[in-house]
């Protein structure tokens, strides 16, 4: 999110703690989304969430600029601008785009037609 400061170092810590272990990274994400009003507060808040999920704080600052993290946030970003998604919340439901906040019918409504279609197994 070009508009967001915090947005970058948000994603690379994520990925990152993902490195070491994903259920961490997602608790992570949801500590985030939870206190987004400190996000504002830039590294020492990530850190401070980083070593309340238990991450290895020691990897967490090897793999914050690493290839590895950098490429997978490029990954994402190019996904995103093919389908035209330039903030959050969006969604690829088996290559349909759903840009913004919708209730739960929408997605529901989406994926029925997809299995209707036969493009889609659940």
């Amino acid at each position: 999110l070009s508009f967001h400061d915090k947005a970058m170092i948000a994603a690379q810590y994520f990925e990152a703690i993902k490195l070491q272990n994903v259920d961490k990274a997602y608790k992570f994400h949801d500590e985030i989304f939870k206190n987004q009003q400190k996000l504002s507060n830039g590294e020492p808040f990530l850190k401070a969430i980083a070593k309340e999920v238990g991450a290895d704080m020691g990897k967490l600052a090897k793999d914050l600029n690493s290839d590895a993290v950098k490429s997978k946030i490029q990954a994402d970003i190019q996904e995103a601008a093919k389908f035209e998604i330039q903030g959050t919340p969006g969604f690829i439901i088996n290559g349909i785009p759903l840009k913004g906040a919708y209730p739960a019918d929408q997605f529901i409504t989406i994926i029925e037609s997809l299995v209707k279609k036969g493009k889609l197994k659940l």
